[in-house]
């Protein structure tokens, strides 16, 4: 049986064609070959995809990550992919919400599947080419964070709920500990045994492998902490106004 070839007749009227890819519609019942007469390649801030698959079932890239960019902090709602590392090391970051994010070290030969709802990212450690096969979804991706301002405009709904779109998004700002201990006007030591104090505020993830936290957080927490101390001084000061001067210790 021939196989049909880029260039020859249509071996069915019900096919269509999908950026260079042959695909029949679904409701004939007819599979097309689903090989693409040319790779696509499509530019991104962080490095390129290669497109060499799609068909009404998957799809499949590979995506070329210049070494110290990283990809949009995201999620799918329908998408389901597999990813192996072909050549250079990433930092995977993913977990179940943005709040609850881990980050792994990942080298050639690694790999990772991210299932709809997941919220992922990668970063390259060192130039990495990462093969993807996925569900045909390409379209299906919601940004929460992005180093190149691609971020969409969603509510705090859990993956895999609808969006909510807004006109006036609120802009979430991150801070690492020595942002914190800048903040401040502290050394990063003295930050560490406060962030682990159990009354500062939870990390929100990881962010280039370090743990980050919501700066209105931070800085909700500065301020209640400067209340307490202030309290606290005024205290001692009223307590020392109230000894009678004969009681008190001779400096």
């Amino acid at each position: 049986m021939r196989s049909w070839e880029p260039g020859l007749p249509s071996p069915c009227p019900e096919r269509y064609e999908y950026e260079g890819a042959w695909v029949a519609d679904s409701s004939t019942g007819y599979r097309a070959r689903g090989a693409m007469d040319k790779v696509r390649r499509v530019e991104k801030p962080w490095g390129f995809e290669l497109w060499w698959a799609v068909t009404e079932l998957y799809a499949g890239k590979i995506l070329h990550v210049e070494q110290g960019r990283r990809l949009s902090v995201q999620y799918h709602r329908e998408k389901d992919e597999s990813c192996y590392v072909l050549s250079g090391r990433v930092r995977l970051i993913k977990g179940p919400s943005l709040a609850r994010l881990g980050a792994w070290d990942v080298s050639q030969g690694g790999t990772w599947r991210n299932t709809p709802g997941e919220v992922h990212s990668i970063e390259a450690v060192e130039e990495s080419d990462i093969l993807e096969v996925s569900t045909a979804h390409l379209d299906d991706v919601v940004r929460l964070e992005d180093s190149y301002g691609r971020a969409d405009v969603v509510d705090a709904s859990p993956p895999g709920r609808t969006a909510e779109r807004s006109l006036t998004p609120p802009t979430l700002m991150l801070l690492d500990r020595d942002q914190i201990a800048r903040k401040l006007g502290v050394s990063r030591s003295t930050v560490t045994p406060m962030v682990e104090h159990p009354e500062f505020p939870g990390p929100m993830g990881y962010f280039r492998g370090r743990l980050v936290w919501s700066e209105p957080a931070v800085d909700g927490w500065i301020e209640r902490f400067h209340a307490e101390r202030t309290a606290q001084r005024d205290k001692i000061s009223q307590e020392n106004a109230d000894v009678p001067e004969a009681s008190r210790p001779i400096s």
